[in-house]
Protein backbone atom coordinates (compact mmCIF):
# COMPACT_ATOMS: atom_id res chain seq x y z
CA UNK A 1 0.00 0.00 0.00
CA UNK A 2 1.39 3.41 -0.82
CA UNK A 3 0.22 7.06 0.22
CA UNK A 4 -2.14 7.33 -2.95
CA UNK A 5 -3.77 3.87 -2.15
CA UNK A 6 -4.39 5.64 1.56
CA UNK A 7 -5.63 8.80 -0.06
CA UNK A 8 -7.98 6.71 -1.99
CA UNK A 9 -9.40 5.18 0.58
CA UNK A 10 -9.55 7.74 2.50
CA UNK A 11 -11.88 9.64 0.40
CA UNK A 12 -14.25 7.08 -0.22
CA UNK A 13 -14.94 7.11 3.78
CA UNK A 14 -14.92 10.97 3.56
CA UNK A 15 -17.52 10.52 0.67
CA UNK A 16 -19.99 7.72 2.35
CA UNK A 17 -20.29 9.72 5.64
CA UNK A 18 -20.44 13.33 4.42
CA UNK A 19 -17.06 14.19 6.41
CA UNK A 20 -14.93 17.31 5.44
CA UNK A 21 -12.00 16.84 7.04
CA UNK A 22 -9.46 13.43 7.37
CA UNK A 23 -6.52 12.37 9.84
CA UNK A 24 -4.22 10.03 9.22
CA UNK A 25 -2.76 8.24 12.61
CA UNK A 26 -1.65 4.95 13.63
CA UNK A 27 1.27 3.26 11.91
CA UNK A 28 1.12 4.92 8.83
CA UNK A 29 1.92 8.02 10.33
CA UNK A 30 4.58 6.78 12.55
CA UNK A 31 6.12 5.09 10.30
CA UNK A 32 5.64 1.76 11.37
CA UNK A 33 3.68 0.27 9.19
CA UNK A 34 3.71 -3.00 7.57
CA UNK A 35 2.08 -4.53 4.99
CA UNK A 36 -1.05 -6.15 6.92
CA UNK A 37 -1.10 -2.24 8.88
CA UNK A 38 -4.85 -0.99 8.77
CA UNK A 39 -5.43 2.08 8.20
CA UNK A 40 -6.55 4.03 10.70
CA UNK A 41 -8.75 7.35 10.05
CA UNK A 42 -10.50 9.90 12.30
CA UNK A 43 -12.92 11.48 10.46
CA UNK A 44 -15.15 15.00 10.57
CA UNK A 45 -18.37 15.82 9.80
CA UNK A 46 -21.11 18.39 10.61
CA UNK A 47 -23.88 17.00 12.22
CA UNK A 48 -24.69 13.53 13.32
CA UNK A 49 -24.04 10.73 15.23
CA UNK A 50 -19.93 9.60 16.41
CA UNK A 51 -19.74 6.01 15.06
CA UNK A 52 -17.03 3.56 13.98
CA UNK A 53 -16.90 2.15 10.48
CA UNK A 54 -14.43 -0.94 10.25
CA UNK A 55 -14.44 -2.53 7.04
CA UNK A 56 -12.19 -4.64 4.15
CA UNK A 57 -11.58 -2.48 1.08
CA UNK A 58 -10.02 -3.15 -1.70
CA UNK A 59 -8.06 -5.58 0.24
CA UNK A 60 -7.38 -3.30 2.88
CA UNK A 61 -8.69 -2.89 6.51
CA UNK A 62 -9.88 0.49 7.05
CA UNK A 63 -10.92 1.63 10.92
CA UNK A 64 -12.37 5.14 10.34
CA UNK A 65 -14.31 6.51 13.68
CA UNK A 66 -16.52 9.22 12.14
CA UNK A 67 -17.30 12.33 14.54
CA UNK A 68 -19.74 15.59 14.14
CA UNK A 69 -18.05 18.66 14.59
CA UNK A 70 -19.56 18.97 18.31
CA UNK A 71 -17.14 16.44 19.57
CA UNK A 72 -14.32 18.21 18.61
CA UNK A 73 -15.39 20.96 21.00
CA UNK A 74 -14.91 18.35 24.01
CA UNK A 75 -13.01 15.92 23.16
CA UNK A 76 -12.72 12.38 25.01
CA UNK A 77 -9.06 11.03 25.16
CA UNK A 78 -9.17 8.68 22.89
CA UNK A 79 -10.08 11.69 20.24
CA UNK A 80 -7.46 13.95 21.91
CA UNK A 81 -4.85 11.00 21.32
CA UNK A 82 -5.65 10.62 17.63
CA UNK A 83 -6.05 14.32 16.97
CA UNK A 84 -2.65 15.11 18.08
CA UNK A 85 -1.11 12.32 16.31
CA UNK A 86 -1.48 14.09 12.84
CA UNK A 87 -1.85 17.31 11.43
CA UNK A 88 -5.16 18.35 10.79
CA UNK A 89 -6.00 19.99 7.19
CA UNK A 90 -8.32 22.79 6.04
CA UNK A 91 -11.84 21.96 5.38
CA UNK A 92 -12.40 19.47 2.61
CA UNK A 93 -8.98 18.14 2.52
CA UNK A 94 -6.77 15.32 3.57
CA UNK A 95 -3.42 16.09 4.78
CA UNK A 96 -0.79 13.28 5.03
CA UNK A 97 2.33 12.75 6.92
CA UNK A 98 4.60 11.48 9.16
CA UNK A 99 6.06 12.33 12.36
CA UNK A 100 9.27 12.31 10.97
CA UNK A 101 9.16 14.34 7.54
CA UNK A 102 6.99 17.53 6.98
CA UNK A 103 3.38 17.66 4.97
CA UNK A 104 3.86 15.83 1.95
CA UNK A 105 0.57 15.81 0.45
CA UNK A 106 -2.90 17.40 0.65
CA UNK A 107 -5.70 16.25 -2.01
CA UNK A 108 -8.84 18.31 -2.06
CA UNK A 109 -11.95 16.43 -2.00
CA UNK A 110 -13.78 16.85 -5.38
CA UNK A 111 -17.40 17.42 -5.09
CA UNK A 112 -18.49 21.13 -5.96
CA UNK A 113 -20.38 22.15 -2.95
CA UNK A 114 -17.04 22.49 -0.68
CA UNK A 115 -18.47 19.76 1.29
CA UNK A 116 -18.62 15.86 0.76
Amino acid sequence: MNITDIERLTVDVMRRHGCHTAILYGSWVRGQATPQSDVDILCVRQGGPAFRDARVADGHYVDAFIYPEADLLTPQPDLLDAMTSFPLGPDTSLACASMHKQLVRSVKVPNGSGRC
